[in-house]
């Protein structure tokens, strides 16, 4: 059967990973969610060609992937051809859900790739856009702080409120790592 592919647009990439993992996750697929990085792969030459190697770890990707996702985590870092080359491999597959990250800030390509891709496209707010989001994001990075650390500290709610006033929270990472520094 063939998945329909899905597109997903945040000013955070690794928080573009993480919804692409939720929706594997929550669909009915049986198979594992794999992540192909976009900066791990080597062009050759810029002639929009995979390299023989790279060929090998997509095709084996989509073996890993099977009856799952496979998400390339910045797609339009890629040339056409290639991100034509993987659609079609995994749809030559026909077990694998193909998803594609986008930087909304950078990727400049990302509606061209998108009306290729024919697909449903979820867009991610900012984070700055999100405070509401901040509390249930805060509780889990408390407690990958104490499960890393093996601590039992929390953030006072003052410390919480002070968070929602910091305006260049653009990203999870700074978001983890701001709360962090606060543990």
């Amino acid at each position: 059967r063939f998945f329909e592919p899905v597109v997903i647009k945040s000013a955070d990439i690794a928080e573009a990973v993480a919804a692409g993992n939720y929706i594997h996750n929550q669909s009915t697929s049986n198979g594992e969610f794999v992540v192909v990085r976009s900066d791990g792969l080597n062009l050759e030459n810029d002639i929009e060609l995979l390299s023989a190697e790279d060929e090998r770890r997509i095709k084996q990707a989509l073996k890993q992937a099977r009856g799952g996702s496979l998400m390339i985590d910045s797609v339009a870092r890629l040339p056409r051809k290639i991100v034509d080359h993987i659609l079609a491999l995994t749809q030559e597959r026909g077990d694998v859900r193909f998803m594609a990250g986008f930087d909304r800030n950078a990727d400049k390509r990302s509606e061209d790739l998108q009306s290729a891709l024919q697909t449903f496209v979820l867009e991610l707010p900012d984070l700055a856009d999100r405070k509401g989001d901040l509390q249930l994001l805060a509780h889990y990075f408390t407690l990958l702080h104490n499960l890393q650390s093996d601590q039992n500290v929390y953030l006072e709610q003052s410390e919480l409120e002070s968070l929602q006033l910091e305006h260049h929270m653009d990203t999870l990472a700074t978001l983890k790592s701001l709360i962090f520094e606060r543990l």
